[in-house]
């Protein structure tokens, strides 16, 4: 990847579907590692041992791009389906409300009993779970986490409370957060306890009161 950073002209990194633009970062990485390989061919060429690279920083990744992310918070009224009917039209495809949700691509999925499960859970355990939390600091593998005790405690009816369905397989934490980052519309707020600046404001979409979590 550093051999693309050198010739690239631009480098725009996705963070959260906001593009930024990261094209001196990538150019930095770039002109560090040309160096570290000069150094080396040198000393090959003089019969010496290849340098050790520096040690890269405790809190960078392996590209040095992505320090300090910040937590992504979903809105509760943008993860809802507004009150809208939500329908598996298939084991990739979910009319949710006003929108589509486009599973095609989550390879685990064989059945639309997860399907079904998944859109549920989305439209109502997961959305109750972020309507009790008004300070909006459920990121999402807390939400993931609160999904997954209520599933412990109470099993699959905990979908759809007093209504006993026999359609629904267990999602896996995994295949939620699919279907959540597929979710057009969703809004994710940074977590307020992160030193970082908001993404871009998106509407959002008024969500049918329902039960706790």
């Amino acid at each position: 990847v550093w051999d693309y950073f050198e010739v690239a002209d631009n480098v725009v990194m996705m963070d959260s579907y906001e593009a930024l633009d990261r094209t001196r970062e990538a150019h930095d990485i770039a002109k560090r590692h040309r160096a570290n390989l000069d150094a080396a061919a040198t000393a090959a060429a003089a019969g010496g041992a290849f340098p050790p690279p520096p040690p890269p920083p405790a809190d960078a990744s392996p590209l040095g791009l992505f320090t300090g992310r910040a937590a992504r918070c979903p809105s509760a009224p943008s993860v809802g389906a507004g009150g809208g009917k939500v329908a598996v039209r298939g084991l990739g495809r979910v009319s949710y409300g006003e929108r589509e949700l486009d599973l095609s691509c989550v390879e685990q999925l064989v059945h639309e009993s997860q399907t079904r499960a998944i859109a549920d859970a989305l439209n109502g355990l997961a959305l109750r779970c972020l309507q009790q939390d008004p300070r909006g600091q459920l990121d999402v593998p807390g939400l993931l986490a609160a999904v997954e005790r209520s599933l412990d405690a109470h099993g699959l009816d905990a979908l759809a409370p007093g209504d006993h369905r026999g359609s629904y397989a267990r999602p896996r934490p995994v295949d939620l957060a699919a279907a959540l980052n597929r979710l057009r519309g969703a809004v994710f707020a940074r977590s307020p306890a992160a030193q970082a600046p908001p993404p871009p404001k998106r509407p959002a979409i008024a969500a049918s009161p329902s039960a706790g979590c």
